[in-house]
């Protein structure tokens, strides 16, 4: 305890032979590092509880969302795959969305940061498939987990409707992890009115 109270008169002493603009700095230093620590986890626990990725671990979504709820004929928008393992790895998945080629073409599929390795981006007249997969790179495999996206698919209206469905197909959409289908099977579509 002498050693203590000893050492701490020690520094007393030195923070007081310390200038006024270095004190002034160090409390500025002090205050900063008290706020960020108190301020900080509140707002990281606030932004993460309004995350996607904060879901059960036995959940695993996948979400289609749109630039535009409507559109007009000749027009391109842009449809993002979200996919949601929770904290489950992901060692491939095959995701296919069916449209109507009525009244959509896919122009375009760009792969989002979700998987490494895309080994399939294929675009036909009423469906696009991607296929994801987990990489193995320097002796070390790499399995995503968590929220990201997936992928964007560029779309082009063809002709008017008051309705056309952007939809997952729940027959051959696979997500695997330790070889099972971990997709929960919930329908992701988008709606659509094209003038």
């Amino acid at each position: 305890m002498k050693k203590i109270k000893k050492r701490l008169s020690k520094l007393i002493l030195e923070f007081n032979s310390v200038g006024k603009k270095e004190k002034i700095f160090i409390f500025i230093i002090l205050i900063s590092c008290f706020l960020l620590g108190t301020i900080y986890p509140v707002l990281s626990a606030r932004t993460l509880s309004n995350k996607p990725s904060d879901i059960a671990s036995n959940q695993t979504l996948l979400t289609l969302k749109s630039s535009a709820k409507q559109t007009q004929v000749g027009k391109s928008f842009t449809v993002t795959i979200f996919l949601n393992s929770g904290k489950q790895g992901v060692e491939a998945a095959d995701i296919v969305i069916n449209f109507d080629p009525k009244y959509l073409k896919a122009a375009s599929i760009s792969t989002g940061p979700y998987f490494k390795l895309y080994p399939q981006k294929i675009v036909e007249n009423s469906f696009v498939k991607i296929s994801g997969t987990a990489s193995y790179e320097n002796n070390t495999l790499f399995i995503s987990k968590g929220s990201g996206i997936v992928a964007e698919v560029e779309f082009k209206a063809l002709s008017k409707t008051d309705s056309t469905q952007i939809a997952l197909d729940k027959d051959k959409t696979i997500i695997a992890s330790a070889g099972k289908n971990i997709w929960d099977k919930k329908i992701a579509s988008l709606s659509l009115k094209i003038k």
